[in-house]
């Protein structure tokens, strides 16, 4: 029983994501990580890892945000419901939803990296769930389809799907509506 665990612990080891710096410096979104000192690195840190959301020329702003947000005076209720943590998603819609004394959005550039952060999916459900469509498009009878084949296919079933509607993205990120089922 006891090499089972040393076998399984080498290979979680060897698979997870364990020395992930992204995964890692995510933690300095936790509510009760703001104030310390590392924090301003690790967001700056993910900024460097997400250019596609925040430019080299927003770092700065970004990180002037950060040590405002640090300063701000948060509620405990907006993180905690009877002393259990609430939903980061709800903590951090409250701190977004601040205003300066101008009225205008408070943390402009940070709200832009968490709004990427908060949608970082965390689960396998959709690789399960394709894995699932290919399982029953891929019969016996139809062992050797080709992929452009199979994803014709599962094209098609998502454009007659309840919704009716397939978005393309092309290069120019120019959104090409199709109704195929009309």
């Amino acid at each position: 029983m006891r090499n089972f665990y040393l076998v399984t612990t080498k290979y979680l080891m060897a698979h997870l994501p364990i020395n992930n710096q992204l995964l890692n410096d995510l933690s300095a979104v936790h509510p009760l990580q703001r104030n310390k000192d590392q924090t301003a690195l690790e967001i700056r840190r993910i900024a460097k890892m997400l250019p596609q959301i925040i430019k080299k020329e927003e770092i700065g702003q970004l990180l002037d945000d950060w040590k405002v947000y640090q300063s701000q005076e948060i509620p405990n209720h907006w993180y905690l419901e009877e002393d259990n943590f609430s939903r980061i998603d709800k903590y951090w819609q409250k701190v977004m939803e601040s205003r300066d004394s101008s009225g205008d959005i408070r943390y402009r550039v940070l709200s832009k990296l968490l709004k990427a952060i908060l949608t970082i999916v965390h689960g396998n459900a959709d690789v399960e769930r394709s894995l699932s469509e290919n399982k029953k498009v891929l019969t016996k009878k139809h062992s050797l389809m080709t992929d452009a084949s199979l994803n014709a296919i599962r094209m098609t079933k998502l454009g007659c799907s309840p919704c009716g509607w397939i978005w393309l993205c092309g290069e120019d990120a120019h959104n090409i509506r199709l109704n195929l089922c009309s």
